[in-house]
């Protein structure tokens, strides 16, 4: 009954959650809602939800909530330590979670009824005290995100320049294809972060590769990201950073983020950009020609070169035989199929996945001082780590 009510399920009429999302995220001239930010609808739905509480006392909506949560069922009462992730408890949490971004529903619900306003058509007004970012930016330092052990969720806000880049990868994963493009970006502060963009937003910013003359001081920002760590430990359910391997980067998410391409060279629009124009003048007052140049130089060559051409196409194609003949340091290509794998010329080495420290048998493990024969009592995948003298399940090839 109160998945039906929250669903707004009724056999009479289609309600939106019985509706597809791609034909919910259409123009409304072919059905749709015209909605092109899913963090926008969610967080406007929000406000009509809280806004119909405060104001309908007597209201199905307040007599629901009530009779589910009874004290709970409130928006001053404090939120209890064993909530769960009830629709009711997720509200309450989404309301503090936009308080800490500057956005109080609260406020704006508690003004006087005459400024409240929501008409199916919108009234526009000019704004005369208006103060802040046009677009609403509210940038991350990159050191507070570098600084993760574990991805965080929610979305947020990054400006930097591109001190590097990776070819644009036109994949095919489960006979779908996707883009993916793979960029390093610096702070005014000078930490680097990894910066993935995927789908649109990869082709985008190919896109303003191939028209910006100059790539020494191409400046992004990225609204609405989201973290994402890459090269993970597996540690039950939760992914964390390891500090040897992982990294904590960001990425582009499924349709909420807004991706703004700059060129640094030239003069950004003040009104609607005053924070990259001011970015913008920290790196002209901090960087030399010489670094803009060979960051450039660095862009440019990754936007232009293709791993399939290096490998296919560009070198030529030999034998093993033929290798022989081949001058030292020219490339060349190979195609072979792996018969067998040399395993006693210690070139590699089983290791625990985890610390990547050599890691044998438990079954071939001897006790010299025993006067007994040992009865192997490990498992088949058991392997012991003598390092910190126990067993490990865990393996890969190093």
């Amino acid at each position: 009954m109160r998945n039906s009510f929250f669903l707004g399920a009724e056999l009479e009429e289609r309600k939106i959650t019985w509706v597809s999302w791609k034909t919910v995220m259409a123009e409304k001239q072919f059905g749709g809602l015209g909605v092109s930010s899913l963090f926008a609808l969610n967080r406007a739905l929000l406000f009509k939800w809280i806004w119909r509480f405060l104001n309908h006392q007597t209201g199905l909506w307040q007599s629901i909530i009530k009779a589910i949560y009874g004290p709970y069922g409130s928006l001053d009462a404090p939120i209890p330590r064993r909530s769960g992730g009830s629709v009711w408890v997720m509200i309450r949490k989404s309301i503090d979670a936009l308080k800490s971004k500057g956005i109080d529903l609260m406020q704006f619900c508690n003004k006087k009824k005459t400024e409240r306003r929501f008409g199916r058509e919108p009234v526009e007004r000019d704004v005369s005290d208006f103060t802040g970012s046009k677009h609403g930016f509210v940038f991350r330092p990159f050191k507070s995100i570098v600084e993760l052990k574990k991805e965080e969720d929610g979305q947020f806000d990054v400006i930097g320049r591109v001190i590097a880049c990776e070819d644009l990868d036109n994949y095919d994963k489960n006979g779908r294809a996707g883009k993916k493009k793979p960029l390093t970006l610096i702070d005014a502060e000078g930490t680097e972060l990894r910066c993935t963009l995927w789908g649109v937003y990869a082709q985008q910013f190919s896109d303003f590769l191939n028209k910006c003359s100059d790539h020494g001081k191409i400046i992004v920002v990225v609204q609405l990201a989201m973290t994402k760590i890459w090269d993970a430990v597996n540690h039950g359910l939760n992914f964390t950073v390891s500090s040897y391997t992982a990294k904590m980067c960001i990425q582009n998410g499924f349709h909420g983020t807004k991706l703004f391409l700059f060129n640094g060279n030239k003069t950004s629009d003040t009104a609607e950009f005053p924070e990259v124009e001011a970015f913008r003048q920290s790196l002209v007052a901090v960087e030399g020609p010489a670094e803009s140049e060979q960051t450039a130089s660095r862009i440019s060559i990754a936007s232009k070169n293709s791993t399939k051409d290096d490998f296919v196409t560009k070198f030529p194609l030999k034998n093993i035989a033929e290798l022989l003949d081949v001058e030292q340091g020219v490339p060349s290509i190979i195609v072979g199929t792996i018969c067998a794998i040399q395993d006693e010329e210690g070139w590699w080495y089983l290791g625990c996945r985890s610390c990547r420290k050599k890691v044998v048998k438990s079954s071939n493990i001897v006790d010299l001082e025993s006067d007994t024969k040992q009865t192997p009592t490990a498992g088949a995948n058991e392997w012991w780590y003598s390092k910190c003298l126990s067993t490990v399940t865990s393996i890969k090839t190093q």
